[in-house]
């Protein structure tokens, strides 16, 4: 942006089915002389569901119904994301410049599963039943920082240097429910934590120079 001074713009968008949804962004940017300053945010809230009914019938090798499995599954979720990137740019000289940018993201989920399976005979009367129910929450969260210089020799040789370090921590659980109610009852869980915890540094340098008809260029990372 090479706009002077201070200019910014803000949007929001809002829906509503049976769960409402929720979208927001904000651009701030400000500029003066060899200073450039700026600032992305955007926060996310949803909500929503999936309903299915279905129901299956069973035949024999002959074509006779043996069976029908009917099921009613509700899928449920709602999450929150909010998103930021920020920095600076700074001017040196005509020739040289460095910045530093800042970035995270910060994740939420939550979703549930409700499934009975009811088995029928052909008079379509009751011969069992299984309730199925699990949930799981993920919350998710990384943060990055970069610094960046850009050096110009001449017109035709540059420079360019760029660090990074992104961090990134997950937690996640998750729960599953397998129950027998007709005509037998019994009961199955599992539970799961999934904890994960990221670390990635990385650092790079390039240098490029237009040689007449070609060009030169040279690098290294990690």
């Amino acid at each position: 942006n090479n706009q002077k001074g201070f200019n910014g713009n803000a949007s929001t968008s809002f829906a509503q089915g049976v769960y409402p949804k929720n979208n927001n962004n904000l651009q701030l940017n400000y500029r003066n002389g060899k200073l450039n300053l700026f600032l992305n945010y955007s926060a996310n809230i949803n909500k929503s569901f999936t309903k299915i009914y279905a129901l299956r019938r069973y035949y024999s090798n002959n074509g006779d119904l043996t069976s029908l499995l009917k099921q009613l599954s509700y899928f449920k979720g709602k999450g929150y994301t909010n998103n930021l990137r920020t920095g600076l740019d700074y001017a040196v000289n005509e020739k040289t410049n460095v910045g530093i940018i800042l970035s995270g993201l910060a994740l939420k989920r939550k979703g549930s599963t409700d499934n009975p399976a009811e088995w029928l005979n052909t008079n379509m009367n009751r011969d069992s039943l299984i309730q199925t129910y699990s949930k799981s929450n993920t919350m998710w969260k990384n943060g990055g920082i970069n610094f960046n210089f850009r050096h110009a020799f001449t017109n035709t040789k540059e420079l360019s240097v760029d660090v990074d370090r992104i961090s990134y921590r997950i937690n996640g659980n998750q729960y599953f429910e397998n129950a027998g109610l007709f005509p037998t009852t019994y009961k199955e869980t599992t539970r799961a934590d999934l904890p994960s915890d990221i670390n990635i540094t990385s650092a790079k340098a390039d240098y490029s120079a237009q040689l007449k008809s070609w060009k030169l260029e040279a690098g290294a990372k990690t």
